[in-house]
């Protein structure tokens, strides 16, 4: 099977992603909007989707690079 080596074209674009990440979670956890998924009337739950949701996409994101890095 080859090998392929991914070119640094594919690093900025991981690269890029990881910034979009990081500015998704800071605006869901930072931003006016907390107000809205920390309010009395919503579920319990709400805050640990959230973050489940900005642990998973940080794996799937930390997958895809080491994927492309062997």
């Amino acid at each position: 099977m080859l090998s392929r080596m991914s070119s640094p074209h594919e690093h900025e674009r991981f690269f890029d992603r990881a910034i979009l990440l990081f500015l998704l979670a800071l605006f869901l956890l930072a931003s006016p909007l907390r107000e809205w998924w920390a309010a009395d009337d919503t579920s319990w739950l709400a805050p640990y989707i959230i973050w489940g949701g900005i642990i998973l996409l940080a794996y799937w994101l930390q997958r895809r690079l080491d994927r492309h890095d062997h």
